[in-house]
């Protein structure tokens, strides 16, 4: 974009007036039709959501529960997220599973998308501890087909359907009512307050939340709130089962602990990416120098 003089909010307008009026077929036409006018790393964005995702509308049942509208509570994910290193670049590079992604409307209101297939790129993460779903078991679903009815607990065809998509055919959407729990989750540290530390400095993560803690709580005083910011220890030891699994319970023979938990895999992950780059360096030099190269590497990491 640089090279071609462009800027970064012309091509994001332009990413959305592609999508917005972009004709979607029944067949798979469109997606080829997208990719002539749109960024392709949007593109891919826009066809994963359309294929892998179903979104859902969410609303709070309580009068006093909102969710918070951050500056960047549009497009926020829930799920992991890790920083490694590319093995060919040696730049950094993120990678992030998203369980969830939500765009706040209103207080009141919210779109939500739920994964269908997210699981199977979990194992992409270098440190796997937390990285299952704490919004799995939001209460949300599919939408309805106009086609469809319920029929002794199940969904069947109506009368006169044989299967065959129609252009005719409409989602039906409701809301869904979440609980004070839920919108919490939400709007905690996780998802939306995390979103919304990634505007400010990069800072100890926990100064990051206080300060927007501590912003909203001005915020609802100027208001006439008298209620104060209430906040929870967030930590491994929190993630992991009373009772070690077999797994820990070796770990920690060998002199892991909960406190060596996070930095060691990250640590593991960058041994076995030397070991592998030694391999491929030394491939062609004389037996006896690569037996000498890898008892090195093992006293090195003894």
């Amino acid at each position: 974009m640089r090279e071609k003089g462009y800027k970064p909010l012309d091509v994001w307008l332009d990413n959305i007036k592609a999508m917005l009026e972009l004709g979607v077929d029944l067949g798979d036409g469109w997606m080829e039709e997208l990719q002539k006018h749109a960024y392709p790393d949007d593109t891919r964005w826009f066809i994963s959501h359309m294929q892998m995702f179903y979104l859902a509308l969410c609303t709070p049942p309580s009068q006093d529960d909102e969710f918070l509208l951050t500056e960047g509570a549009f497009g926020v994910h829930e799920g992991p997220a890790s920083l490694q290193t590319h093995p060919d670049t040696g730049e950094p590079a993120e990678r992030y599973t998203e369980y969830h992604v939500f765009a706040v409307i209103s207080p009141k209101s919210m779109l939500g998308s739920g994964e269908t297939v997210q699981q199977l790129n979990v194992r992409q993460h270098k440190n796997t501890l937390g990285t299952n779903s704490v919004l799995a078991d939001l209460p949300i679903t599919k939408a309805r087909i106009s086609y469809s009815k319920i029929a002794d607990g199940r969904l069947a065809l109506l009368d006169g359907e044989g299967g065959t998509r129609r252009a005719y055919h409409k989602f039906c959407f409701r809301f869904f009512l979440i609980s004070t729990e839920y919108v919490n989750k939400i709007n905690g540290p996780g998802i939306l307050l995390e979103a919304a530390s990634h505007k400010l400095l990069q800072v100890h993560p926990e100064y990051v939340r206080m300060t927007c803690l501590n912003e909203l709580e001005q915020a609802a005083r100027e208001m006439g709130s008298h209620t104060a910011a209430v906040t929870l220890g967030q930590g491994v030891e929190g993630h992991l089962p009373g009772e070690p699994s077999e797994s820990m319970k070796l770990y920690m023979k060998l002199g892991g602990s909960t406190g060596t938990y996070s930095k060691d895999p990250d640590q593991a992950d960058k041994m076995l990416r030397l070991r592998v780059k030694i391999d491929v360096w030394s491939q062609d030099v004389a037996e006896h120098i690569g037996g000498e190269i890898h008892a090195s590497l093992r006293n090195l990491f003894c």
